[in-house]
Order: structure tokens, then sequence, then C-alpha cells
């Protein structure tokens, strides 16, 4: 993780490019394995870590990935001391959510490897691929051990992995880490007193494979006003939250749907005029990502790994590993969901209401799950 800042109002992706030279090319791998190492020691150094044989392994199991290790990397929390040594496991394998840019991705992750390593007493790696079909594989042959999933991949993945959920973000109530979508109409609008007026009208998304920018409002504007895209409006899709806002104000569009961080971040800065709109549609909170485990994973090597985790939580939220890792938008750039302070115990549960999607909008998610 450490997924990228959400996409603010202007569209861009507001995490700086970081980084960590390449010192090794391994080879063997569709996207050319790598084993980094920057910084000071991160564990104590009476801890015997097998890197060398842990390397040798890694070696030939890193199909479709690039992969490395966080030896050196330092880190600005205090890991737990009492799970050292324990893990049966030689290393721990974390998939890391897919990209195109994997060097930046496991860059951009490097504290929570860290973190991990001086932790368990174990080495760490991390690993990315282009695609999540490669991440399910390597799973399923036990060549990755926890693999961190966006909320759809994850209900895709699950029956053709065997998932057993691990952790997922906390919001300030205690309650899971959430997310939600507005859809907007401008102020004065005839679908403001009469939401039946949107039939046959355009409604404005951002992509049509986003979560939040289009698939979470249009299964809420089917349950709860009964209109399904294509069959009872068209739907257009803007690219940003910026674009969508701007093609309701001017009237290119009936309505459209924005994700609440971006609405936020929006007014915050002055783009968005809440006074001039009105919302129209309150998404259900749907859940953020999750970290989950290959279900063969020993249950005393599962238990450590996710005490490790949950041991995030008694960090400084000022940490870096935080930052990174865990707090979502605006304080941090974790993809857990928009209100998250710290990690909790996941549940598969509340994942149920995304289940419905696919079949309530017609669609496969094969289709959109890369």
């Amino acid at each position: 993780m450490a997924r990228k800042a959400a996409t603010g109002m202007s569209g861009q992706d507001s995490t700086p490019l970081t980084r960590r030279a390449v010192l090794r090319g391994v080879a063997g791998s569709a996207l050319a394995s790598v084993l980094a190492a920057c910084g000071g020691p991160d564990v104590p150094p009476s801890t015997p870590l097998p890197n060398a044989a842990f390397r040798g392994t890694e070696a030939a199991s890193n199909a479709g990935f690039a992969a490395a290790t966080a030896v050196g990397t330092p880190i600005s929390a205090t890991p737990p001391v009492d799970l050292v040594g324990q893990l049966k496991e030689s290393g721990l394998r974390f998939a890391l959510l897919p990209g195109q840019n994997p060097m930046q991705e496991i860059a951009d992750n490097g504290e929570i490897l860290a973190f991990l390593r001086a932790s368990l007493g174990k080495p760490i790696a991390g690993k990315v691929s282009a695609e999540y079909a490669t991440v399910v594989n390597a799973l399923n042959a036990k060549t990755v051990d926890i693999a961190y999933f966006s909320p759809l991949a994850y209900i895709w993945a699950k029956p053709k992995a065997s998932l057993t959920p691990m952790i997922q973000g906390e919001s300030p109530d205690g309650k899971f880490a959430t997310n939600r979508t507005f859809v907007i109409v401008p102020g004065g609008s005839p679908v403001q007193t009469n939401p039946m007026e949107l039939r046959g009208k355009t409604v404005a998304f951002t992509d049509q494979n986003s979560l939040s920018g289009y698939l979470v409002p249009a299964y809420s504007l089917a349950k709860n006003l009964g209109m399904k895209p294509n069959a009872d409006y068209r739907p257009d899709f803007r690219g940003t939250a910026a674009a969508v806002y701007a093609a309701v104000m001017s009237g290119q569009a009936a309505a459209g749907a924005i994700p609440y961080n971006d609405f936020e971040d929006g007014v915050a800065k002055g783009q968005i005029n809440k006074d001039a709109l009105h919302v129209l549609d309150t998404s259900f909170d749907y859940p953020g990502s999750i970290i989950a485990a290959r279900i063969s994973l020993d249950p005393g090597d599962f238990d450590l790994i996710q005490r490790a985790f949950l041991a995030l939580s008694n960090q400084p939220q000022q940490a870096k590993v935080l930052t990174q890792f865990v707090l979502g938008p605006p304080r941090g750039t974790g993809s857990f969901g928009g209100n998250t302070v710290k990690v909790r115990i996941a549940d598969d549960s509340i994942y149920d209401t995304l289940r419905d999607i696919p079949p309530t909008l017609g669609i496969a998610l094969e289709q959109i799950v890369r």
C-alpha cells in the first residue's frame, strides 16, 4: 500500500516520487525483480536474519513481480519486541497493491516493510505485479503469504485464493473505516424536488471501473431511486471529480457523483461551492482496502503477523509509517478508508454489500478487476 494519495479536485496524484536506487537485478521476473537497500539498521544487530537464503528462494518465485526487501530502511516507529524470532516461515512475502510503477510502489512502502522486518525478526519481501491475477496465483502457489487488496479485488479474489481476512482500517469512533460518495445536482434543479426528473438525463461519473466514482453511486441510485445506468439515465465518464463538478454546474449533466474525500477537498480549496448545489443521494458507507493471508499460512504465523500490524495503532500519528500506510486522506495516503486513524482485525462480512453491486448493475468483476 501507501497507495498514493486520494486524487483531489485537480485529478493529480499528490504523492511525491520517492527514493531508492536499484542495487541488484534478479533474473526470472517478468517485471525485473530487484533487491533494494538504504539507510541504517532497522533491527538489533544481534538478531540473525537469513537474508541470503531468503533471497535465493525468492529469486525462483518472483515471476510476474517486481520485488524488494527493506533491509536497512530506517523506520519512524517503535516495533514490538515480543514477536521477534517466533515466525516459522523463513521470511514474509507481502504483495502490495498492483501498479504500473512497481519500484515506486515498493519504495513508497519501504517503512511498513522495515517495520514488519523489525517486528518479526525475519526478512520481508515486498512484491508488486501489474495485475491481481498474478497475486492470486502466487497466493495459491505459496510464494506470497499476505496481500493487500482493493475492495473489489478482495471480493473477486477471495473465492479464487481462499483468503483469510487479516487487517482493515478503523475510524475515530472505533468502527470499520469506510468511504462514501455523493450524487449532486445544481441548487434549484427540478431533480432536487423530484428525483424522477433524472430519468432520461445525463449523470456524470469519473471512471466506469471506479468503485467510488461510478460503481457505488450507480448502485446507490439503483437501490434508492430505482434507476439503473443506460436503462434509466445516460452515464457520462468525465475522468476526475473536478470534471464531474464542472459538468453538473454547467448544465452538461443533470447530476454527478463525487467521492466524499474529493468533495471535502474541493470545498476546502474553494473549488466546490456547497451553497450552489444539492446532495441528491448519499451512498452507503463502503469499506476500503484490506490485507488478507493465504489460508494455508500457519495459524501461529498468521497471529504473529496480525499482531505486528496491530502494533501500528500504538504509534504516534505523525510517524511516517502511519501517514504512508495507515491514515486516510487528508492526514495520510493510506487506502484502508478515508476516515482511517488506526488498524484493526478484519471482518469479511462488511464487504457483503459490495458483493451485491455486480449482479445489481449487471456487470462481471472480471471486467473491472485487473
